[in-house]
């Protein structure tokens, strides 16, 4: 039979040789044998990705509680507090919060902490020399706007009307300018960026960076008319490195500035921030209510108070019994997010952590820098390389028993605004790491859904997903639009919330 297989099943009269056969069988063979390496492959890097996660995680956990926890140990945890008052390392951090310095000045009294900062050299200058130093204040910066007709000309053109969607129109149209306090704080205004994002810095300073007390621009290259410095970090300047740059944005702004400013904001080059508002937030009652402890500190589900009221204004790790004078209590101030992950050391803190979000910016008092220079620099992820840098930023303040505090105001509504102004429109609940139900169900935070949850004195505003080609998402259409750009954004949101436009604009 080695001449030909047919027979009258064959009526188009195809005929096989019995080599084609052999030769179908032999590449079946070789498919089968290709598809079970592809399995083993698959299980192989399957294996590998479980092994880094958990590693990544265990990593991070371990970093936040500065150690890696004895599971017989944590039954000994008390609840909310794993420290005791005669713990040297408390004592040694109450000392160093105690002791910080003066807006007006340095204080010789209160010298400043010792805390090996020789990885970070600091700023070049336009000449590439180290050791530059920027002038914070606003006076030098080069408004190419020079007036407010300027801005209102590029802000309510019919090019840019609407490019804020509709419901975005109606948060802007809400948002209003609060009063000046009488004693107002003085706010150093942090930007990171990059020589590719010039044109994003400019609209910056020709908006809002004039407002802020101090304006330095953390980049990779030194232009003192837009506040931008060299700032040397370790590792590449992109994304994926942010954690690297934004702990040196803190170095920098601890060794220079902080004496010369009571808070610090920052935030990326595409976020507007209403800083009349900030300025009133910061200065106002709800902050002063924290400070002195007749509003809840933070609103985690850890920090139950165990005397019946539903929040402790202690800061456990630290000061469980509330010893530190409330000028001094480090603050972290922002829009919470949720770690997104369920606890592994129950009991603790720690596992139920929020962090404040990156996209429109958090702010750090004093206190807040003071510590997180002093003791999350050095200790904790220092060789990291990652872009969650608010999350890992809010990993070490959890570390100390810090989360974020509340900043809704008396209607519930956010003044931190993470998204962009129409997707907060579109807002109503989700499970992402900050979403409504997420934050209700994990930590008692109620928000409401809409117009609603976006408060008249908002602060900041997120511009992200409103630009570029025309993003999309399973729960947002962005409209394709060729002047959605961030300078664009940065001057129609300016001109809405200044009252600048005429109705229709």
């Amino acid at each position: 039979r080695k001449d030909t297989v047919a027979g009258p099943q064959e009526p188009r009269g195809i005929v096989f040789r019995f080599a084609h056969v052999e030769r179908i069988l032999d590449e079946i063979c070789h498919l089968e044998k290709k598809k079970k390496v592809l399995q083993q492959s698959s299980f192989v890097f399957l294996a590998i990705y479980l092994v880094y996660y958990v590693t990544l995680q265990f990593d991070l956990q371990a970093s936040m509680m500065g150690a890696v926890p004895n599971p017989k140990k944590l039954q000994a945890i008390e609840p909310h507090y794993s420290e005791k008052d005669n713990d040297p390392a408390i004592k040694t951090l109450n000392q160093s919060l105690n002791n910080a310095p003066t807006a007006t000045g340095n204080n010789k009294k209160n010298p400043v902490v010792e805390v090996d900062l020789s990885s970070f050299p600091g700023a070049r200058d336009q000449k590439g020399e180290m050791g530059y130093v920027a002038d914070p204040s606003t006076n030098h910066l080069l408004v190419t706007n020079n007036n407010k007709e300027d801005v209102q000309n590029i802000g309510c053109s019919k090019d840019l009307s609407m490019i804020e969607e509709t419901g975005g129109n109606q948060v802007l149209e809400k948002i209003e300018l609060s009063s000046i306090p009488k004693s107002s704080p003085r706010i150093l205004c942090l930007i990171y960026t990059h020589s590719g994002a010039t044109a994003n810095l400019q609209s910056i300073v020709n908006t809002w960076a004039k407002e802020c007390d101090g304006f330095v621009a953390a980049s990779n290259i030194t232009l003192p008319d837009l506040g931008s410095i060299d700032l040397v970090h370790d590792g590449p300047e992109s994304y994926d490195n942010m954690w690297q740059k934004v702990r040196s944005i803190w170095v920098y702004a601890y060794q220079n500035y902080r004496d010369q400013f009571d808070y610090f904001h920052i935030c990326g080059d595409d976020t507007y921030v209403i800083v009349n508002n900030l300025r009133s937030y910061l200065g106002g009652p709800d902050i002063e209510k924290i400070l002195n402890g007749s509003k809840p500190y933070v609103f985690s589900k850890a920090q139950v108070d165990p005397n019946g009221g539903r929040y402790s204004n202690a800061l456990p790790k630290y000061d469980p019994e509330g010893r530190i004078p409330p000028k001094k209590r480090p603050l972290l101030i922002g829009m919470p997010h949720d770690r997104n992950g369920e606890p592994t050391v129950k009991g603790d803190a720690i596992v139920l952590q929020t962090f404040p979000g990156g996209g429109c910016g958090y702010t750090l008092n004093r206190n807040a820098l003071k510590l997180f220079v002093e003791k999350c620099i050095p200790d904790f992820l220092p060789e990291r390389r990652d872009s969650r840098e608010d999350m890992l930023v809010g990993g070490c303040f959890a570390k100390y028993g810090i989360h974020t505090v509340d900043t809704r105001d008396e209607d519930l509504a956010w003044r931190y605004l993470a998204l962009n102004a129409d997707e907060h429109f579109l807002l109503k609940s989700g499970g992402g790491t900050w979403w409504p139900i997420l934050l209700e169900k994990k930590h008692g935070i109620r928000s409401l859904p809409g117009l609603a949850g976006v408060s008249r004195q908002a602060v900041a505003i997120h511009l992200k997903f409103s630009i570029g080609p025309g993003r999309r998402t399973s729960k947002f259409k962005t409209v394709l639009n060729k002047f959605k750009t961030v300078p664009n954004l940065m001057y129609r949101h300016h001109a809405l919330i200044h009252g600048m436009c005429d109705s229709g604009n």
